[in-house]
């Protein structure tokens, strides 16, 4: 390659990279934003980190407990959780199996009154553990209250 291409390689690579990071950084900013939930922006999707989703508190507001939520069902292959917390998306928080036909999840809330229900292989039901129930849309879902 003469001296000529090389610089004219560099300079094209060069460039290609400045055009390609500079919407990368903006793309990855909003959506860090965007994955950020508040009690401010309920509405926003909690990210998860390791099963546990993330959420800030505003300074001045408590921290938020971590709520644990079981379910026993026997011979199941998945479980998600939903409800008040993640706008009732039945695929976004999925539970681990802890032992065989035991499943749990760990959830972060702030003091509050929550419903939920379980998404077990694609049924809803609610959890049968918690007496505490209400219905929804002509659905029996259950209630947690966190102090």
């Amino acid at each position: 390659m003469t001296l000529r291409r090389k610089i004219l390689f560099w300079v094209i690579l060069t460039a290609s990279i400045t055009i390609l990071a500079v919407p990368s950084v903006v793309l990855f900013e909003n959506i860090r934003k965007f994955v950020r939930t508040t009690p401010e922006d309920p509405g926003l999707a909690p990210t998860r980190t390791r099963g546990v989703p993330h959420v800030a508190a505003q300074p001045g507001m408590p921290q938020p407990r971590f709520v644990r939520f079981t379910l026993k069902a026997k011979e199941v292959k998945q479980v998600f959780l939903a409800g008040d917390f993640n706008l009732w998306r039945k695929d976004k928080l999925p539970m681990t199996s802890v032992k065989k036909g035991e499943w749990s999840v760990l959830v972060p809330l702030p003091a509050g009154r929550y419903r939920y229900r379980f998404v077990a292989d694609g049924k809803e039901l609610p959890d049968p553990a918690n007496h505490e129930t209400e219905k929804v849309d002509d659905e029996l879902v259950s209630v947690k209250v966190v102090p």
